[in-house]
């Protein structure tokens, strides 16, 4: 009997051991989630900037009809186009787990 209270409290303490180390890597995790939010908030600040230059840049009227200026401003217009598509799938993903969770919500 006093060898099953003996493993008994070895498994207690070996529980409280793993479930320490489990929470300290749990923290180490979380806190690396939300330094990746928040980078991700700042790059989309940065690309929301950026497109908002580049916008007014393309506004400007263009008073020299050489092809290379052209295509200068062609490249510029996709640059935009791609800033915005990046912009938009760093904000897609987010948006479509918080979808699928109310759906899920709705649905129980």
């Amino acid at each position: 009997m006093s060898w099953v209270i003996v493993f008994l409290i070895f498994l207690l303490a070996a529980s409280v051991c793993l479930n320490a180390v489990l929470g300290l890597f749990l923290f180490r995790a979380s806190k690396m989630l939300f330094t990746y939010e928040d980078n991700i908030d700042k790059a989309l600040d940065k690309l929301d900037r950026s497109y908002s230059k580049i916008t007014a840049t393309l506004k400007l009227p263009l008073f020299f009809n050489d092809p290379i200026v052209t295509n200068v401003l062609r490249d510029i217009s996709s640059a935009r186009e791609a800033v915005l598509f990046a912009a938009n799938m760093l904000v897609a993903i987010p948006k479509k787990k918080l979808n699928d969770k109310e759906q899920e919500d709705s649905t129980v």
